[in-house]
């Protein structure tokens, strides 16, 4: 790869990395006004507001994650089946949705920031029915996501299969070269542990021989 490659890359990724940024401050925003502006029941107008927001948040966190996994892990992404990627990256997005939003937000947001800050405003969490389904309508708009990456990978194959090919020949060449490299580093750790026993191999005599005990 050349240096004006190397730069042009870099600077699709900020661009691509700020927008994402971006798309975050937005649903906060628009999501954290609306849903959390007055009290609301389950399955009324602002609980399902509330739910597209969910579904909203896995769908496009799901490409996000995607896009992260194949170019911050690229060796796992590359030895990965696609079928095992797409599930990883609705695993994550659950996770996320768990720890990160319901329990690092949402109830930090009820049990802190609301009663001591805002008590002017509704509470975010109503219930456990209320988290569950918040899960499930993320975690099916994850897998809507993958199901419809699958699709398009076939579609691709199908439209351009030059390219397609093309394609599946770059990521085996990325295979053997982390294979490769993966080789060297067994081998190297192998001689460091060769080094070590030989080393040890004639301490051992010398440090009997100092032992006043031995004598």
């Amino acid at each position: 790869m050349d240096e004006q490659t190397e730069i042009a890359q870099k600077s699709k990724r900020k661009i691509i990395n700020s927008l994402i940024a971006l798309f975050n401050i937005l649903f906060l925003l628009i999501w954290w006004r609306f849903s959390w502006g007055e009290e609301v029941e389950l399955f009324k107008p602002g609980w399902w507001f509330d739910a597209y927001g969910h579904a909203l948040t896995g769908f496009g966190w799901a490409w996000i994650v995607l896009y992260w996994s194949k170019l911050y892990s690229p060796d796992n992404y590359v030895f990965d089946s696609k079928f095992r990627t797409a599930r990883d990256v609705i695993f994550k997005v659950i996770i996320g949705e768990i720890f990160l939003w319901e329990i690092g937000v949402e109830l930090l947001w009820d049990s802190q920031i609301q009663p001591n800050f805002a008590s002017w405003m509704a509470k975010a969490q109503k219930g456990a029915a209320d988290n569950m389904f918040d899960v499930a309508f993320t975690a099916l708009a994850a897998a809507l996501a993958m199901i419809l990456w699958g699709l398009y990978r076939k579609y691709y194959a199908w439209r351009y299969p030059n390219e397609a090919a093309q394609e599946e020949i770059n990521e085996e060449n990325a295979r053997l070269n982390i294979i490769a490299k993966r080789i060297l580093a067994q081998r190297k750790e192998q001689q460091k542990q060769t080094l070590r026993k030989f080393l040890l191999h004639f301490r051992k005599p010398r440090d009997k021989s100092s032992n006043p005990a031995s004598t």
